[in-house]
């Protein structure tokens, strides 16, 4: 996609949107770029990952904002906003320094790691399916940072303030789901 075509998509809502954004997540060039960059500057590839789906967040953010102006190819935009996050993450672990493989030993995840996150994650849709689809379109838009107006527009609110009580009130149904369900509540450190 060339730069019109990406961000007309993706300021978009709905299926073009999505579509867009999932072409931008399988690019393989764009992700290879991403991986070389984070591995120059001291990053493996779990960090390189990492970085790429932060960006990525980042990059749908800055385009639904306005803040692309066009002047670079969007690609070249996504990898500056990777460079940035990646600077951001090293600064986590003291100024100036590289970071090598032994700063992120507490974070290399083992598979048993992985399992327990996908079943955090499976759990959560349990949740969200049991309080209502309502409360899952909308806590799913509040967790990829949709602003308060374009959750009004998407769900068919009236008002920003309406989706920002429905939100309030979601994440209240969904706590005391989690209260209620004492496996749930120790499964997932609540």
């Amino acid at each position: 996609m060339n730069n019109i075509e990406l961000i007309s998509a993706i300021q978009k809502d709905g299926i073009s949107r999505d579509l867009a954004l999932k072409a931008v997540y399988n690019d393989p060039k764009l992700r290879l770029a991403v991986i070389r960059l984070i591995q120059s500057n001291g990053g493996n590839i779990q960090d390189a990952e990492d970085v790429f789906q932060d960006a990525l967040i980042l990059f749908d953010r800055q385009i639904r904002e306005g803040n692309f102006n066009g002047q670079s190819a969007w690609a070249t935009y996504f990898v500056g906003i990777a460079k940035w996050r990646w600077v951001s993450v090293k600064r986590k672990f003291g100024r100036d320094t590289e970071l090598k493989t032994e700063h992120f030993e507490e974070i290399i995840e083992s598979v048993e790691a992985r399992a327990i996150e996908n079943e955090k994650r499976q759990i959560i849709d349990e949740i969200l399916a049991k309080i209502g689809e309502k409360c899952k379109n909308l806590l799913k838009l509040y967790k990829l940072s949709y602003s308060m107006e374009e959750i009004a527009q998407l769900l068919g609110l009236n008002s920003p303030e309406l989706a920002k009580k429905n939100a309030y009130e979601c994440r209240k149904k969904f706590r005391a789901y989690v209260e209620e369900n004492p496996d749930y509540k120790s499964f997932l450190n609540v």
